[in-house]
């Protein structure tokens, strides 16, 4: 490995598997991501002489924790422009504890989890908590489902700007200026989107994504599967001649499984339509043919709803699974802070 690629660090991931993997990693490679996360600023418009502000996963979880967070003098470590200060609260944090910190250290931008911001943004239009500083919300790490845009915007006024990464690999793709699709990074990775038959898609099919990650001679990952599969898009909204991503469906590992042995990823696109009491939901599958959905609610769902949405998971799983509701606080994170809409306890 050539000496200029710099030094080596460790990174640790939950894997397309759900198993967790080690990648070494070069300095270089990290040039590559902090020239990203440049460019992903600079086609938001973001200005950098505003207070950036993060409520996601922290190393030091008991140094970012409520009240006081953490203050970090600008945006990110060894980040290439001069910006303003930052400041992260660590996800744990209750949802009122994340909006009351939002209301006093006032950020202009902030980065989180989209399930994250769709609890948040109700809560603040539940108890009718503006925010007047905040101007754009970013999104990582988990689907960014077309409702929790919406949901933004209602509650704030702010367009949400998404990426597509991964610790293993870095940055996939960068949300286009012009639209919310998703443009890949070809300086930083090569992207294939392969068909059953190993075929790459064509726009509008939906394929698995196969990355190699072009800079890390350290430990090199060659067509590596990262357990996505994403729909292929035709061009880009603002003219770059870029690979278009339409979106990303998910974890291969969230698949359903129907007991004939087909199997689909269900659409839960829009699912609480209609539910503004339904703060957050997570499908378990509990037996071959036995779904719970656990819910946190603001008030019971009356026998009537709750059969309006066993019929919305029956259509959209596909199949006439027994449905069963419980009611929790709140609903845990995986232990890599990622919160999974739906897993299954015998796939």
């Amino acid at each position: 490995m050539p000496k200029s690629h710099g030094r080596l660090n460790e990174v640790f991931s939950s894997g397309s598997s759900g198993t967790p993997v080690r990648v070494v990693k070069t300095g270089l490679a990290q040039v590559f991501w902090l020239a990203l996360t440049a460019r992903f600023h600079l086609w938001n418009g973001d200005d950098m002489g505003l207070k950036y502000g993060a409520i996601k996963t922290q190393k030091d979880a008991e140094s970012a924790k409520y009240p006081q967070g953490l203050r970090a003098r600008a945006w990110g470590t060894g980040f290439p422009f001069a910006t303003n200060p930052a400041v992260i609260l660590n996800l744990n944090a209750k949802t009122h504890e994340q909006a009351e910190w939002l209301s006093r250290t006032k950020p202009n931008y902030l980065l989180s989890y989209p399930s994250i911001l769709e609890a948040l943004a109700k809560h603040c239009l539940h108890e009718g908590i503006e925010l007047p500083s905040l101007s754009r919300v970013h999104t990582m790490s988990e689907v960014l489902r077309p409702e929790i845009r919406r949901i933004c915007r209602e509650a704030w006024d702010v367009p949400v700007y998404d990426n597509y990464s991964t610790e293993e690999t870095g940055y996939i793709a960068l949300q286009c200026p012009k639209s919310e699709q998703l443009l890949v990074q070809p300086e930083a990775i090569y992207a294939e989107f392969l068909d059953d038959a190993g075929q790459e898609c064509s726009a509008g099919e939906i394929g698995n994504v196969i990355v190699t990650p072009m800079h890390n001679f350290a430990m090199p990952l060659i067509r590596y599967e990262v357990g996505d599969f994403a729909e292929v898009g035709g061009k880009a909204a603002c003219g770059r001649q870029y690979q278009v991503i339409e979106r990303v469906l998910g974890r291969t590992r969230n698949m359903v499984r129907l007991p004939n042995g087909q199997t689909h990823y269900p659409d839960y696109q829009d699912i609480l339509d209609g539910f503004d009491h339904v703060v957050q939901f997570q499908i378990i599958r509990r037996a071959e043919e036995k779904l719970e959905m656990k819910l946190v609610v603001r008030r019971a769902l009356t026998k009537d709803e709750e059969g309006r949405l066993s019929a919305w998971l029956h259509e959209r799983f596909q199949y006439p699974f027994e449905i069963a509701f419980t009611y929790h606080d709140e609903i845990p994170r995986a232990p890599s802070g990622k919160f999974l809409d739906y897993f299954s306890e015998i796939d």
